[in-house]
């Protein structure tokens, strides 16, 4: 075997286990989420039904458009930190994040920066500019959820 036919079936090992983890990794976030729902079911399908299904697109597309803009925002704090991070890893490190942080938002944080360490250890800078450049996404999440949270206050019967 020649040193670049070596090569190539090491990228071609690679990407299959990438690809099998990120399938064992959508099933068993499907299963815990199956789990979860489980002893809620007719609630949860109560609710569904309640609502307008453009309600519920509107609200798929404005998670999408966060995702993609939170994603975005990193890879600017990220380059600005000193990082040269392709952004295909990064996506792909951001998406780790997003799950971790289902369970804790710090936890999210440490998956997203762990995620980027193992994908990208060359072109990454280090972990105190990866906290760092959390910072502005964190003050301007914070920012927005103080500005939306007005549109609660009403519903929820809660005082100013």
């Amino acid at each position: 075997m020649s040193r670049s036919s070596g090569a190539a079936h090491v990228r071609g090992t690679r990407r299959h286990r990438q690809l099998l983890t990120s399938i064992a990794g959508a099933l068993a976030a499907t299963a815990v989420l199956g789990f979860v729902l489980a002893d809620h079911r007719e609630e949860f399908a109560a609710a569904l039904g309640a609502a307008p299904i453009w309600i519920l697109l509107a609200a798929t597309a404005l998670q999408i458009l966060a995702l993609v803009s939170r994603t975005g925002a990193w890879h600017v704090s990220v380059r600005a930190a000193g990082g040269t991070v392709a952004r295909r890893r990064l996506h792909r490190a951001a998406s780790v994040g997003y799950v971790g942080s289902q369970l804790n938002s710090q936890m999210g944080t440490a998956a997203r920066i762990g995620a980027l360490r193992r994908a990208a250890p060359d072109a990454r800078p280090r972990v105190p500019a990866l906290i760092a450049a959390e910072v502005p996404i964190l003050a301007v999440e914070g920012a927005l959820a103080a500005l939306a949270s007005f549109t609660l206050v009403g519903p929820l019967g809660l005082p100013w």
